[in-house]
């Protein structure tokens, strides 16, 4: 059942492409690869974050009472809410 499940998924992130495929030349196809790429990376970014610097530092703080615990968790999330507010309000007010 996970395979059909992760095979489904690959495929459903993959058929923009094999759509597009069959709709356009192969330059226009090949920008179209670039820009998806480029419009990836915050995802990728935002996932290795996650995946390797915040769920294990979270994990290692589990034991603590729960009150110490949401406050460690608001204090160190604070800068990170700061920083996405930052960036999107350039990409807001300089975006096309």
């Amino acid at each position: 059942m996970i395979f059909v499940s992760t095979a489904l998924t690959f495929f459903a992130e993959q058929a923009d492409r094999l759509i597009l495929g069959k709709l356009l030349t192969l330059d226009v196809l090949g920008v179209y690869g670039v820009a998806l790429t480029l419009a990836d990376i915050p995802r990728s970014i935002t996932l290795a974050l996650s995946g390797k610097v915040m769920f294990p530092a979270i994990s290692k703080l589990v034991d603590q009472p729960r009150d110490i615990l949401r406050a460690k968790i608001l204090k160190n999330r604070q800068p990170i809410l700061i920083a996405c507010a930052v960036g999107l309000t350039l990409l807001v007010s300089f975006g096309v």
